[in-house]
């Protein structure tokens, strides 16, 4: 298992940004082509973008309504990248780990854990 998640911080073109670049990986991971259920299919991940980028775009002009769509259409983005974070931690392993950093996943290192030493007695 690995530890990792996606950056979705920053203001909303950095966000836009971001995710466009994150769902361009995804489509081409292998460990997420078949997500399970209760996970973000990919065509539900790209309706949330786009309706995102609609979003984004018309709240240019400052309408308050607008400005409101916008941001409840970032919080479900956000909360269906975090699903897949989480989906991805829980699958991937060293082996494909070059994969998963195409996606734009950004990867820590796992602590390992101290082993003690026991001394025998004799």
């Amino acid at each position: 298992m690995i530890r990792g998640k996606y950056d979705l911080s920053g203001k909303d073109s950095v966000f836009l940004s971001n995710i466009l670049r994150y769902l361009a990986g995804l489509e081409i991971l292998a460990l997420y082509r078949n997500s399970p259920p209760g996970f973000p299919t990919l065509d539900e991940l790209r309706a949330a973008v786009a309706k995102f980028k609609v979003c984004y775009e018309a709240a240019v002009n400052f309408d308050r309504l607008l400005i409101k769509k916008r941001k409840d259409a970032r919080k479900e983005v956000t909360e269906m990248f975090k699903k897949v974070a989480h989906y991805i931690q829980s699958v991937a392993n060293e082996e494909n780990i070059l994969e998963v950093l195409e996606t734009g996943f950004s990867v820590r290192s796992v602590p390992k854990r101290k082993t003690a030493m026991v001394q025998a007695a004799e």
